[in-house]
């Protein structure tokens, strides 16, 4: 029963980083794999909290670069309004609100 609840909490966890940008899933996938290996290799938990810092940080400057490139090559610009509304503008310039 245990392995059944943890095996779900762990699929729930993992759908959810579907709707993510890659800086988000980079973010959590390069602390995830930080913590780890810097517990294997200090066998103390502050190894891990450091490994997990430094493995967030890699992670995410890894999925801005990739965001970016998206974005890049889509020729979307990304602006914040003058009201705090949130658009961008596709390749014809039209405004796009999220």
């Amino acid at each position: 029963m245990r392995n059944t609840v943890r095996t779900l909490i762990l699929a729930g966890g993992l759908s959810l980083l579907g709707a993510c940008t890659n800086t988000e899933v980079g973010t959590v996938a390069g602390g995830a794999a930080g913590a780890g290996i810097g517990y294997a290799v200090s066998n103390n938990p502050a190894g891990a909290v450091i490994g997990g810092g430094i493995g967030a940080l890699v992670g995410n400057s890894i999925g801005a670069s990739q965001d970016a490139r998206y974005y890049y090559y889509r020729n979307y610009r990304y602006y914040n309004g003058y009201y705090g509304y949130r658009f961008y503008r596709d390749r014809w310039g039209y405004r796009h609100y999220y």
